[in-house]
């Protein structure tokens, strides 16, 4: 599910009958030496019942304009469905910058999953799903049939609001709603910040479900565990060297020609400068490659401040981490008095609001150099990221079990590129 202002400058909705996934190994530069998994659909559906999957079937890409000023829709996709049947939709924002807003008309959405984590299920009229974000929902055809219902994304906090359509077809209904038969306006999201932060507070862990695992979701009682430390991050924009550049912490990252892994692996000096993770009062901003020294095993609070008027949505590579708390203003230890420490949504991104704040918890159980992102592509040009190095020391030999050896096929450049595999 993505929106773009280039081509028709709509958002695009694709409906396909299984999510596909892809396994990528080898060593990687920026987080370990690990495989890791991509894939899926964009908006992925399959039936619960055997033989009710969601069709992809073009309509010609037919445009269709609403009468308000400055509405677009393009009409891309029909997907059929069976009186009665219940059907399972993956939704996936893998935009690069604007949130959107997913629903089905006449239909509720029935809440089950979130990155991974199964969630306390609830039914929405609509969902929010920022960049870098997925969910699951479940959606029962109980409608009366009528020619066809819209499957609507739109995008948020952004003009003019921009739109994708689909029609939903019941099995004998007839055919297709023409484009146009219903203004977009009905359609329409709200854009309020105040109550999309009221739907997140409501995206909840299911405890009790087992997922794969022995034991149900809440068994790791994360509200009980004392923290080990505070990352107070604070994101920004400054002007650097005549251009606008965006800071975490008063420092915007610059890559380095040596990839980080390999700097640290092989102690190189002068490739990255370790930072505190809190802001320092009187730095000026400048230009920096930007790294927070973690030990493994720790339990840790990382705040992120949105001081820019826009919403910000961030990323963890190699952890989820619980969605304690977030609010407006500016964080404060007090704050800590309304986080959930029960089930809070336990997730990979997250989103903050402009001028607010939000407060997650990550057991740093997984050794590496794992970059800290703005899902925001160009905010990420820009410089809005951060990398942390969780080890268990320098005089220490990570454990198999916990970081793999580098391979011997591991590509070496930069600074490191003479240095010896097998030797730090």
């Amino acid at each position: 599910m993505g929106c773009s202002r280039a081509a028709e400058g709509g958002c695009g909705v694709r409906c396909l009958e299984q999510a596909g996934c892809s396994r990528r190994r080898g060593p990687t530069a920026d987080g370990g030496w690990r495989g890791a998994v991509t894939g899926g659909a964009v908006v992925g559906g399959c039936g619960e019942q055997e033989g009710a999957a969601w069709q992809n079937r073009k309509t010609g890409g037919e445009e269709a304009k609403g009468e308000g000023k400055g509405h677009a829709a393009i009409f891309i996709a029909a997907a059929r469905a069976s009186d009665g049947r219940t059907y399972r939709l993956r939704v996936s924002n893998v935009g690069t910058r604007t949130s959107l807003s997913f629903r089905i008309q006449g239909h509720k959405l029935l809440l089950v999953e979130a990155e991974g984590t199964y969630t306390l299920q609830k039914h929405y009229a609509s969902l929010d799903v920022h960049p870098g974000q997925s969910l699951s929902v479940l959606v029962t055809a109980d409608q009366l049939p009528k020619p066809s219902y819209y499957m609507v994304v739109s995008s948020l906090f952004v003009e003019p609001e921009l739109f994708g359509v689909a029609n939903v077809l019941y099995a004998g209904s007839g055919g297709l709603q023409p484009p146009g038969a219903a203004p977009l306006e009905n359609l329409s999201s709200h854009n309020g910040y105040n109550r999309s932060m009221e739907q997140a507070r409501t995206v909840r862990m299911n405890l009790t479900c087992g997922a794969a695992r022995p034991n149900p979701q809440g068994s790791f009682r994360y509200g009980r565990i004392n923290m080990s430390r505070t990352l107070l991050l604070l994101n920004d924009e400054a002007e650097i060297g005549g251009r606008r550049r965006c800071t975490v912490n008063g420092v915007s990252f610059a890559g380095a020609a040596t990839p980080l892994k390999l700097a640290d692996h092989f102690d190189v000096a002068g490739v990255f400068t370790v930072v505190s993770g809190r802001p320092e009062r009187r730095r000026q901003p400048s230009l920096g490659t930007a790294v927070i020294d973690a030990r493994y095993r720790d339990f840790v609070q990382i705040v992120f401040e949105n001081r820019v008027p826009s919403l910000q949505t961030w990323h963890l590579d190699g952890y989820n981490f619980f969605v304690a708390g977030m609010g407006w203003g500016k964080w404060s230890p007090d704050a800590r008095s309304t986080y959930n420490l029960v089930d809070a949504i336990y997730r990979s991104t997250v989103q903050v609001y402009p001028s607010a704040w939000t407060a997650v918890l990550v057991s740093l159980d997984n050794e590496g150099m794992w970059n800290l992102r703005s899902q925001s592509l160009d905010r990420r040009y820009l410089g809005q990221e951060i990398y942390m190095r969780v080890s268990q020391g320098s005089s220490e030999v990570p454990d198999p079990r916990d970081e793999l050896p580098m391979p011997p096929n591991a590509l070496l450049c930069g600074k490191a590129k003479s240095s010896k595999i097998g030797r730090a």
